[in-house]
């Protein structure tokens, strides 16, 4: 398995990574639909425009997987210093479970901290259990519990 920073030519292959990442997300916020695509599609302009960090993940059949982080842009002062936005780590069905995930994390963590990023901030839905385990073991913690109270129907 090979990773390696995205180019432009692999963008088309990023955008529907993320796009099924967000489609196999059960409950999620983000869900399908054009403005879902258009953030998408620009948000890996962004980081392949040097704004942030796109891989891609490499096997004999072609690509397996990818990861998409963009320069965090905070409406406010934080103390987290120069900080990435991850938007999707994807890895194909046929590549689970196989430590392409951590992998993924662990090169994005060497060249982010190559080029001066401080943290790496991301999320996962409560529950997903295998989320948890490549978070967990790649070095992320807890730092801020994002809550949600349903208003009735929408």
């Amino acid at each position: 398995m090979k990773i390696r920073e995205a180019g432009l030519e692999d963008a088309p292959f990023v955008r529907v990574c993320i796009e099924l990442l967000h489609n196999e997300v059960p409950g999620g916020i983000i869900a399908p639909g054009y403005e879902t695509l258009r953030y998408i599609r620009a948000s890996v302009d962004q980081a392949l425009g040097g704004q942030g960090l796109v891989l891609v993940a490499q096997d004999e059949g072609g690509c397996t997987g990818a990861l998409l982080a963009v320069d965090a842009v905070f409406p406010y002062n934080t103390n987290l210093g120069k900080t990435v936005l991850g938007l999707g780590t994807y890895v194909c069905e046929h590549a689970r479970k196989s430590g392409l995930a951590s992998a993924l994390y662990t090169e994005a963590r060497r060249l982010l901290t190559e080029r001066g990023y401080k943290h790496y901030l991301g999320a996962h839905l409560v529950g997903n259990k295998g989320a948890e385990r490549v978070v967990e073991r790649v070095g992320f913690a807890p730092f801020e519990l994002t809550v949600l109270m349903h208003l009735g129907e929408s």
